[in-house]
C-alpha cells in the first residue's frame, strides 16, 4: 500500500501548539490514500461526506511530447448514496458530479479535483451552519 498524509488545522488544539493536526492513510496507490487521508481529516467536521463515493477516476496526459514531465488533467466523478442519495433525489438534484484539475503534478491535480467535489457536495446538498469569523 501508499501512504498519504494531509495536514488541517484543529481548533480544540491548545495554544501552545500550533494548532496543525496530520491524518494519515494507507490505499491502494498514492492517490486513493490521500483521498482517504482527506476523508479522515473532513469527516469529523462534515459527516455528510461519508456518503460521497468516488465513483471514477481518469488521468489524461496533455501533452505526451513531454514525456514524464507532461501536464496531466484529471477527473473524478463522485456519487451519493445512502439517506442524502434519497432526499436529494426528492429535490429532483443530481446523484452525481464530475470535477476537473490540472496541472504538472498528478498528485495536486488528484488533491484538487478531491477537494472541488467534496466542497460541491457541501455547497449543493448539505445546509450549513453560517460560518462568522473571529476577528482579534
Amino acid at each position: 500500500p501508499e501512504f498519504a498524509c494531509v495536514r488541517h488545522g484543529d481548533e480544540n488544539c491548545d495554544e501552545e501548539e500550533d494548532g496543525q493536526v496530520l491524518e494519515v492513510a494507507a490505499g491502494n496507490g498514492p492517490v486513493d490514500a490521500l483521498a482517504r487521508a482527506l476523508d479522515r481529516a473532513l469527516l469529523p467536521s462534515f459527516p455528510s461526506l461519508a456518503c460521497v463515493g468516488l465513483c471514477d477516476y481518469k488521468v489524461r496526459i496533455l501533452d505526451g511530447d513531454q514525456a514524464t514531465g507532461a501536464n496531466v488533467r484529471v477527473m473524478i466523478e463522485f456519487q451519493l448514496s445512502g439517506d442524502v442519495a434519497q432526499e436529494v433525489s426528492a429535490k429532483g438534484k443530481k446523484l452525481s458530479w464530475t470535477t476537473v484539475s490540472a496541472g504538472p503534478s498528478i498528485i495536486a491535480a488528484s488533491f484538487a479535483a478531491l477537494v472541488d467535489g467534496y466542497e460541491f457536495h457541501l455547497s449543493e446538498h448539505v445546509k450549513l451552519e453560517p460560518f462568522e469569523p473571529v476577528i482579534t
